[in-house]
Formats: structure tokens, sequence, C-alpha cells
């Protein structure tokens, strides 16, 4: 059987061989790609690339990959449509899977999909649901910071209220691709529910992810943490809470003077003297300013660009991890966290509840309530046996969450009776 996946991105493996830039999103789709692979499924990828001139093609065994040229993934680009059944034509694949629904060049493969007449043997992972995002992406974040403009503004199109307007607009057209796809793929009862709210008639799978294998192969290990510090996994953009974590660590310095934060970061921080500028995004002038009136300057560590194993040992440094998200699905920085045994702290928002049980396999927040994250580093910190036994749990949840046979096996399953059947549902309600 042959698969066509769309995916955001070219995998590390296809970006190497063509001399594109490795991008560390969806490195989920890299352990599933080896296993369909390694049993001689036949994938063809499809990646809708910014800063190419023309179309890229490269193959190997069971392999073979498209760059399609784009000039902006954010916004909705009528020529796609015509691209995409070109290479529809000319693969014929048997099911045609779209990783993630949170672009526009998704609904535009949907449109080639129809034109094409296998829209029936089309189905969409669910990522984020963007549309969902952007409703939450203000939170925690001053009035006065999200009404700020200056130069910068006007010229690189990067406040804090526009790139909201973005998420809204990018979440136009996932609503129409989700209203017209028959079948979907998700992983916690938050999409089951937005997703079915949006199409009440779609087929719903349920189909959890297969994570990095580094975080398979190594163990959490109180013994050789840093401790009172703490790892957050990004920290780019408002969604993921960065500001909420901190004022919480600016309140537990007093008792915590050691304390750490670990940032991995690819564009907030890269300068090294971090100071504000126009230049930089309203985001980044904000989280600086934050910085400064916490007093927490000697107290973060900017790790940069970090690849798999880079960020691996980067959670084993910590003594916690912490997702302060203000909406999420099902967040991979917390499956690995868990994986690795390590204790995690979680807004509890989105699919977030799906993935771990408070005060067993970690703590939830409520996201409104910022103090109640203090509470809960402090009792990592200091409640010793408690987080060990909490992360010692969240590895076996996790174990059977992202258990790379089975949640293979699943996919495998959900393409055969996509194939055989078209609008037979097979899959997990969470009714």
């Amino acid at each position: 059987m042959k698969i066509l996946w769309l995916t955001n991105y070219p995998l590390p493996r296809i970006a190497d061989q063509v001399g594109l830039p490795r991008v560390v999103n969806e490195g989920w789709l890299v352990g599933l790609s080896e296993l369909l692979i390694e049993k001689k499924w036949k994938i063809v990828l499809c990646s809708p690339l910014e800063k190419i001139q023309k179309t890229i093609q490269y193959s190997e065994s069971c392999l073979k990959f498209y760059g399609i040229v784009n000039k902006n993934n954010e916004l909705y680009n009528e020529t796609l449509k015509t691209t995409f059944e070109e290479v529809l034509r000319e693969e014929m694949p048997d099911i045609i899977h779209i990783m993630g629904s949170e672009f526009p060049h998704s609904f535009s493969m949907m449109e080639a999909c129809k034109a094409c007449g296998i829209e029936n043997r089309c189905v969409v992972s669910i990522q984020g649901l963007i549309s969902k995002i952007a409703l939450a992406f203000e939170i925690g974040i001053d009035e006065i910071a999200k009404k700020k403009r200056i130069l910068w503004d006007r010229i690189v199109k990067d406040s804090i209220l526009l790139n909201k307007k973005k998420f809204i607009y990018r979440g136009g057209y996932e609503e129409k691709l989700l209203q017209c796809v028959h079948h979907v793929i998700g992983r916690t009862e938050w999409d089951y529910l937005c997703v079915k709210q949006i199409n009440p008639t779609v087929h719903y799978y349920q189909g959890n992810e297969i994570l990095r294998n580094a975080f398979y192969q190594n163990r959490w290990e109180y013994e050789k943490c840093e401790k009172h510090t703490i790892m957050i996994s990004q920290a780019t953009y408002p969604i993921k809470g960065f500001h909420i974590l901190l004022r919480a660590v600016g309140n537990l310095v007093k008792k915590y003077p050691d304390i750490k934060l670990l940032v991995p970061s690819t564009t907030i921080y890269k300068r090294a003297e971090k100071r504000l500028s126009f230049f930089n995004s309203d985001y980044t002038n904000y989280i600086l300013n934050l910085i400064k009136s916490t007093g927490l300057g000697e107290h973060i560590e900017f790790l940069g660009r970090l690849n798999e194993e880079e960020m691996c040992k980067a959670y084993q440094r910590a003594n916690v991890c912490v997702i302060a998200s203000t909406i999420e699905n099902s967040s991979n920085s917390l499956g690995e966290a868990m994986l690795l045994g390590m204790p995690v702290v979680a807004s509890q928002v989105g699919g977030l509840r799906s993935l771990m049980e408070h005060n067993q396999e970690g703590y939830f927040f409520p996201i409104t309530e910022e103090y109640m994250l203090e509470i809960y580093i402090d009792k990592v910190f200091s409640l010793v046996d408690k987080a060990i036994c909490m992360g010692q749990a969240a590895h076996i949840r996790a174990m059977e969450t992202h258990n790379k046979e089975r949640n293979v096996q699943n996919l495998i399953d959900c393409y055969k009776t996509i194939n055989k059947h078209g609008e037979v549902f097979l899959g997990g309600y969470f009714d």
C-alpha cells in the first residue's frame, strides 16, 4: 500500500539529503516513518516549503519526497491545489494522510483530493487545533503589552495581537478542512469533542503518537539531576506560557535562591546580550521585561537549538519539567518527560487531561491560578519521595500511551479500513 503524507516540514533524513535545514517540529513522524518503512510500506512525503525556488524531488527505497514551492505557508495559495493534483495523479496513493490541520495548505490538499475524486481516502491527523488555540493566545498577558505598538511592529509585523489574528485566519481554513473531511485521527477527549463540534458526521479514529527514540532509551534519575532546576521545552510564543512560568519562578526564588530555568530557544534569545530591541518580536520584549522585573537574569540558561539527544539530556538535568501552556492538545513534551520518568507540573488545559492523572503521575494546575504552579513546583522540590513515585508512575503510563508497535499497528489498521471500506468507522470514541 502506498501512503502520501502531507507534512508541514520535511523529515530530518530528507532535509539532510536535499540540503534543507533540519526542523525539530513534528519529531513524532520520524519514528513512525521508520517503523512503516521497516514493514515495507511505501511513503510519499509532500511538504510546502517557503525558501525554495523550484520543486525538489528525492527518492530512496520505500520513500519519496516532493518539496513544493509555497511563498508563505501561513496564507492560502490557490495554485497549491493544482500542484497537489499533479502529485496525486502521478503517485496514485491508496491513502492521503494530512499531518495537521493548522496551515491553509492542508485545506488545499483536501481540495486536490476532491478534484481527483478520492476525498473518501483522505484522513487528517489532529496535531493542534489552531482555531481553538487562537482563543487562548493572550491568556496571562497584560493589556498594555498586548496593545503595544512600536516601530518594528510596522516593519516586521510581529505583535501579539497581530499574531493572534494570523491564528484566527489560519483557523478559518482549518474549519473548512474539517467540515469536509471524512476521516480524522485524534488522541484526546479534547480534540475529539472539538472536531465533532465542527463536523458531527466525521469518522474519528483514536491513534496515539510514537515519540523520539532517545526518550524510550533513557531514564531520569533524581540523584543525577540538578536540584531546583526547571525544564520548559518551548518558550517562543505566548501559548507556551513562558510568561506564566517566569512569574512563578520569580516568587519561588525567595525560597530557592539557587533555582534555575533551562530554556531551549532558537529565536527569542539568540542574541548573546538578550536585550530589548526594535528587532525583537513583541512577545520577546515582553519576556525580557519580565526577566528584568523578576530579577531572574542569572537564573535562566538559554540552551539554543537542541537536537534529539541534547533535548533528552536537558530534561535529565532538570528536577522538574513544567508545561505552562495556555492550550495544548497532546503535548509531545509532556509525553517525553513522562517517558523519562521525571516529575511534571502541567497546566490543566485542552487534551493534557487525557495523558496524565493529577497527583498520581504529575501535578495539574489551573491556568488562571498561577499561584498553584508555584505550589506544585515547591512540592516537587520538597517532597522528593512523592515526586520520584509520580515520575515512575508517569513512565509506566507513557510507555502504554506511546507504545511503538501498538500505535503503528493501530495506524495500519486505520489505513486498511479506510482503503477497503471508505466510510466504515474504526477507533475509539471518548463518550
